[in-house]
């Protein structure tokens, strides 16, 4: 496998939204090796109650996941849907979090709320508070209140990291 490509840690405000971006333009291309290539020799990545730790269980861990998942392009396919989405997340749900803010910084038209003290089961641990949210967003749905974001408050990135 290839040395890493600079920038390296540690990040600055100018090098880390590179370092972003390099990490999603590698992500794109679905190569294994190039996505690894944009961590640390030491990464370690959490996915739902899996560890992966350094670059070959990386590899190893995205050829099977992009052998499961076919015609993945994140960035393009999530910033093409115009329909209103809702991301609603618990603040205690870590495996949820910065998943869903990158839904809200891609798609358009998506909200997003977080409930405070919640986990991944939001709708039972505060289910009026829950109900509230989705009925309001329901509300502005169906009367066509529901709009896509400004594009100057949008980010260019999927992280929200890139320069402006």
């Amino acid at each position: 496998m290839a040395a890493a490509k600079p920038p390296f840690p540690p990040f600055t405000e100018e090098t880390a939204p590179q370092k972003v971006q390099a990490a999603e333009d590698a992500w794109n291309t679905r190569d294994p090796e190039r996505v690894a290539l944009a961590y640390t020799e030491d990464s370690v990545w959490r996915n739902r109650d899996r560890f992966v730790t350094g670059r070959e269980e990386i590899v190893a861990f995205l050829r099977d996941k992009w052998a499961r998942e076919l015609d993945y392009a994140l960035r393009d396919e999530l910033a093409a849907i115009d329909t209103p989405v809702l991301v609603l997340v618990g603040d205690e749900d870590e495996g949820c979090l910065e998943t869903d803010l990158m839904l809200k910084r891609t798609i358009p038209t998506a909200g997003l709320a977080v409930l405070p003290q919640t986990g991944h089961t939001a709708n039972l641990e505060e289910p009026d508070a829950f109900n509230g949210i989705v009925d309001r967003f329901l509300a502005a749905a169906e009367r066509d209140g529901w709009r896509r974001r400004d594009p100057r408050s949008q980010s260019t990135s999927t992280t929200g990291m890139a320069a402006r």
